[in-house]
């Protein structure tokens, strides 16, 4: 049988143990408009009581659910293999320069 507070909506206390987080974090979500909630104090310039209604709770998990994790890509298989060091013919890397002295010197 639900009680009253649950048939009317939870509390900010509620709604914190319900998600595991503080209930300044859930003050947050109201006032950044995350979460929607009802004022319920008997004085509108007291201290604010809100109460979340459980129709505004099942949006904001729809709204904060993420959706299935991304495919990893695949890896590709190699086609063909590499010749990391290549010799023979068909190398194409000029021949090496004799070194040169430093400009400005002269050798004796």
């Amino acid at each position: 049988m639900p009680n009253a507070t649950t048939a009317a909506g939870l509390t900010v206390r509620d709604v914190a143990k319900r998600y595991r987080v503080s209930p300044d974090k859930v003050r947050a979500w109201i006032d950044r408009g995350e979460l929607a909630a009802v004022n319920t104090a008997a004085v509108l310039c007291g201290k604010r009581r809100w109460v979340v209604t459980p129709d505004a709770l099942a949006v904001f998990e729809q709204r904060r659910a993420g959706g299935p994790p991304p495919k990893t890509a695949r890896r590709r298989r190699r086609t063909a293999e590499v010749d990391y060091f290549p010799d023979g013919p068909d190398d194409e890397t000029p021949a090496p320069q004799p070194a040169r002295p430093p400009a400005g010197r002269t050798a004796r």
